[in-house]
């Protein structure tokens, strides 16, 4: 877990695979704060940058999952 700081708000306990997530070859939360560099975030911000969090975490277990369906389906294919 990190904490991640974004002027005066800290945002902690972030899981690292959450931080390091990318689409394409952007760091989606990383790229996020890097917009906003320079100005606060307001509360609609914040916690729509803790919803990203949460749907990015979302993520990884549906891709996790697929991933451990895909590998069945291609044993089922082989034997």
């Amino acid at each position: 877990m990190l904490s991640i700081y974004k002027n005066d708000c800290k945002f902690i306990n972030v899981p690292l695979s959450a931080y390091e997530f990318t689409i394409g070859n952007d760091q989606v939360i990383e790229n996020y704060l890097r917009v906003r560099k320079g100005r606060g975030l307001r509360i609609n911000e914040i916690k729509h940058f803790e919803k990203v969090i949460r749907v990015i975490e979302h993520m990884i277990e549906i891709q996790d999952l697929l991933s451990v369906y895909c590998l069945f389906t291609l044993y089922d294919l082989i034997w």
